[in-house]
């Protein structure tokens, strides 16, 4: 199953993965009312059942205010679940900042949700397919 939204495109997969990817005719800054727009879907299909879930995350390549991603953090509901979350860099240098971010934000993060940084797709869904059947 597949949902648009102004900034994104959700596909819905059968494991539990939610993928998420930048809307190719989107031509615009990423905003809070998009984000409010994208986290109604995201919070729907994380609380559909109990299970642990996985979201797959194709990071746009424009640049996204920090108020923008801090609503993100602060807005998706993981609140008594399991969450696996990869994000799939474009680049090499946006892997490896991304990687040091995560690192740093360490002890802000919820509990609950591990993330990792891919530069490759496959890999990403692949390693969220083991850690869901872990």
């Amino acid at each position: 199953m597949e949902r648009k939204t102004t900034e994104s495109i959700f596909f819905f997969r059968a494991e539990n993965i939610l993928e998420t990817k930048p809307n190719p005719t989107f031509e615009g800054e990423n905003t809070l009312e998009g984000a409010k727009e994208n986290l109604a879907i995201m919070n729907e299909f994380l609380h559909k059942n109990t299970l642990p879930k996985g979201l797959l995350s194709n990071l746009p390549s424009r640049y996204t205010k920090k108020e923008v991603l801090n609503y993100y953090h602060e807005h998706l509901n993981t609140e008594d679940l399991t969450i696996y979350s990869a994000f799939i860099a474009g680049s090499f240098a946006t892997k490896f900042v991304l990687g040091i971010l995560l690192k740093i934000s360490d002890r802000f993060v919820k509990k609950n949700t591990t993330t990792k940084v891919f530069n490759n797709r496959e890999e990403a869904f692949e390693w969220l397919q083991e850690s869901l059947s872990a």
